[in-house]
């Protein structure tokens, strides 16, 4: 194989994987989620667990941060946190 055939395939083959999942993606949706909302536009979660991930041993997760604002949002947008 040519080196220019090699350097074709290393850029075409991440972009033929990465089509290939969408529709895996989209089985793996319907099965958590539905449709519903206003107008069934929007995905309803189908069933939740009471964490975020599940992981073997101990890890270092980012933090995560709740804002309140006290009646004017524009606050938020405000935050230097």
């Amino acid at each position: 194989m040519s080196p220019v055939s090699r350097r074709l395939l290393g850029i075409a083959l991440p972009a033929i994987a990465s089509n290939i999942t969408v529709p895996l993606l989209g089985l793996v949706d319907s099965a958590i989620v539905e449709q519903g909302g206003h107008n069934r536009l929007q995905m309803l979660v189908k069933e939740r667990e009471n964490y975020i991930a599940k992981v073997a041993g101990t890890r270092a997760f980012p933090w995560r941060v709740f804002a309140l604002s006290s009646g004017n949002d524009a606050q938020l947008a405000d935050c230097d946190m």
